[in-house]
């Protein structure tokens, strides 16, 4: 491995002494690297985040020295609790190694069946460690910090975990440029060329998001088939529209029905968004069947009082070009035949249960159902839909939001500071200072 040169930044971690790693090494660029495992245990005392390398003394570190984004600590206690999961498992962390007292030491003499010695002759061997040299995550410090969270919290089982490291060498020291304007380079190169995975794939594949098992069982199981048959009447777009240009028998997509998945769930369970898509307990079949049971209830009540919603599901599936028809003419019409304005009435749904939660579901959803659902008509017009152009406006987006809050002050579920914010985003949507907000169905 490369020398690496002493910086003078903070402080090393002598204290813990000399350890010895197995390691491969190799070569992609110019760049060498070794790849090693490391106990978690000595990586949450070995590796340090790069704001903790800086001088103590530098109160603030400047743009061109800054070498991470800011720390989100909120995703801390959630990487704990995935810790506590059998089949826990990190993707390797990137780490620059300062200092020169890090040694590489080859396994020379290998013989067998395919090994070149000039091929493979140093690429296997071990990283000598002293302890002198400092080491900082560029890719991995929210895992990094998650680590310390959890042996901190006293799980002693993760302590003997095997954490791979890449680990890179950082050229330079506090006064010059050139080490850290490498490190900047590989971490940035590191976040902004690795695609993030899509919301539809992780909605198929995902083990641990209760609200894209449900979303699986939903468009799986027969029993729920009526509603919820995939392709034919739920799309497989990850967005909140369907793809440009598309004709589609689907009333919905398969991103939005996990966003409305979602808000139910959140309402059901009374936990936030981010434990319910990071569970930490090991999830039963029998709640992900009962959790969709739900779901499909609430649904199906939406096709009860909704006489568009009902007809729509009288078509059968195998009607095609009927079926069709009727999606495109009303998804130029009618709120529930865009998948955006569908979230935007089961997620009022949802805040009028959590508002009134004695009443029951087929309750609230009979009275959501008295609500104006036509895009062209008043008080609804000109807050999505383009009537002259005959698409969704380019502030689609926002008149969502506002329709969503206009259903909530109709039924009176909205603060005096959210009615307020409600009219002047009515006003400014319609380009009309006299545009007044429809008289409420319901008052608290």
């Amino acid at each position: 491995m490369k020398k690496i040169t002493k910086v003078a930044l903070g402080e090393n971690n002598a204290q813990y002494g000399p350890l010895l790693l197995p390691a491969v090494k190799g070569k992609m660029g110019n760049r060498e690297y070794l790849l090693c495992p490391m106990p978690a245990e000595e990586v949450a005392k070995r590796i340090m985040l790069a704001s903790e390398l800086i001088d103590k003394k530098i109160k603030e570190i400047a743009p061109s020295e800054k070498l991470q984004r800011e720390v989100n600590k909120k995703r801390l206690s959630a990487i704990a609790k995935y810790l506590k999961k059998d089949h826990r498992f990190f993707n390797a962390f990137v780490i620059a190694l300062c200092g020169d007292t890090a040694k590489w030491r080859a396994i020379t003499g290998l013989k067998g069946e395919g090994i070149d010695t000039e091929k493979h002759g140093d690429s296997l061997g071990f990283l000598s460690l002293t302890g002198e040299e400092q080491m900082y995550a560029l890719d991995g410090q929210h895992r990094l910090l998650g680590i310390r969270e959890a042996i901190k919290l006293g799980q002693e089982e993760i302590k003997r975990d095997q954490v791979t490291l890449l680990i890179v060498h950082h050229d330079g020291d506090k006064h010059t440029n050139t080490g850290f304007i490498a490190s900047r380079r590989l971490f940035t190169a590191l976040n902004k060329y690795a695609e993030k995975i899509a919301k539809s794939d992780a909605i198929f594949l995902d083990e641990d998001d209760i609200a894209a098992l449900v979303v699986r069982k939903l468009v799986e199981d027969d029993e729920h088939l009526d509603l919820f048959a995939l392709r034919n009447r739920v799309h497989l777009s990850p967005y909140n529209q369907f793809y440009a240009g598309v004709t589609t028998t689907c009333y919905t997509t398969i991103g939005i029905l996990y966003d409305c998945v979602m808000s139910i769930l959140v309402v059901k369970t009374k936990k936030q968004k981010s434990a319910l898509s990071n569970w930490p307990e090991k999830i039963d079949e029998s709640d992900i069947y009962s959790y969709a049971s739900a779901v499909h209830k609430i649904f199906k009540n939406i096709r009860k009082y909704i006489p568009e919603f009902e007809e729509y599901f009288n078509i059968k599936v195998n009607s095609t070009n009927k079926l069709t028809n009727f999606v495109m003419e009303k998804n130029k019409q009618h709120v529930l035949f865009r998948p955006m304005g569908l979230k935007c009435f089961v997620q009022t749904i949802c805040r009028y249960q959590k508002n009134q939660p004695d009443k029951n579901i087929e309750e609230i959803i009979e009275i959501c159902s008295k609500l104006p659902f036509a895009l062209n008509e008043s008080p609804l017009a000109g807050l999505v839909w383009d009537a002259e152009e005959q698409k969704i406006k380019q502030s689609g987006e926002k008149g969502f939001t506002i329709l969503k809050g206009i259903y909530c002050y109709l039924l009176g579920l909205l603060t005096e500071k959210e009615i307020k914010k409600l009219k002047d985003a009515y006003k400014k949507i319609l380009d009309d200072e006299t545009a007044t907000l429809p008289q409420q169905l319901w008052k608290k």
